[in-house]
């Protein structure tokens, strides 16, 4: 029965699916232990919603990205616009990094998107840098008016998602439930200037200002689009990413200190 439940697509309105799964899910339910009482007695079990992994945020993230990358391609296409605007995440000697943002129960996430290539990208919270997760061939294709599917590889397993896109609204449809994400308003934000990738194993200071965050330690490996500072620059948030795989061999600042444009940040070995 639960699977079954799994199966259904409904988004735009409220429905009682996520409860009919959790139900299913209950041990004296299995069991045949019912009664009239049954809800109200496991109401705090039945009735908590359950909160959405860091895959669904990841998803729910990128098919949002993905989404506005098509919308913006074809506007261009209609408008006979020069052809390398339509290379929407090509970028020369760094990597297009982006913001995306949305809402689940009143929790706010901030996803970024690292666009390594056309169609391979690294997706990690903003707020746990360790959530990264490489996804290569994503694509999002679409089945309906407002369905689509994401498609891709993981590092550990392939990636096969139902996500419903609607003006304010991202759902995705996952074997525990639905969940539905609001989007706000200008939730695409482009991570300005460079994203602070140079030559191979060398990660520089796309311009000056203040080490914020140093994400990684000595010896640590790293794979190419992974998280290595955070950077503040004219009260902005500047991600710094790493050009290549490899090794973390030589760290030059550390959080607090100041920086100048072009600066080595981090010296990678590569691997």
């Amino acid at each position: 029965m639960k699977r079954a439940l799994s199966q259904y697509q409904i988004a735009g309105l409220e429905t009682n699916i996520n409860f009919l799964m959790s139900l299913c899910s209950n041990d004296n339910f299995m069991q045949g232990n019912v009664h009239t009482g049954f809800i109200d007695e496991h109401k705090d079990q039945l009735l908590n919603r359950p909160l959405p992994d860091t895959h669904t945020i990841l998803e729910a993230g990128l098919s949002l990205l993905l989404k506005q990358q098509e919308e913006c391609r074809l506007r261009n296409a209609k408008s006979h616009k020069n052809v390398f605007s339509l290379l929407t995440g090509f970028r020369m000697n760094h990597f297009l990094v982006k913001s995306v943002q949305i809402t689940h129960l009143n929790e706010d996430y901030t996803v970024q998107v690292v666009c390594i290539s056309p169609s391979t990208y690294r997706v990690f919270l903003k707020s746990d840098p360790s959530t990264s997760l490489l996804i290569k061939n994503a694509s999002l294709n679409q089945v309906s008016k407002s369905g689509y599917e994401l498609v891709g590889e993981g590092e550990k397993e392939k990636i096969k998602s139902s996500v419903v896109c609607l003006n304010d609204s991202v759902h995705v449809f996952t074997k525990n439930g639905s969940f539905q994400f609001t989007i706000p308003e200008k939730s695409y934000e482009l991570e300005p200037a460079d994203s602070g990738v140079s030559g191979a194993g060398q990660v520089v200071s796309p311009l000056p200002g203040m080490v914020d965050k140093v994400l990684v330690t000595l010896g640590q490996t790293v794979k190419t689009g992974d998280p290595i500072m955070v950077v503040i620059a004219m009260k902005m948030e500047y991600v710094i990413t790493a050009g290549t795989s490899g090794i973390i061999e030589e760290i030059f600042y550390s959080a607090g200190q100041s920086i100048q444009k072009n600066q080595n940040l981090v010296k990678i070995v590569p691997s």
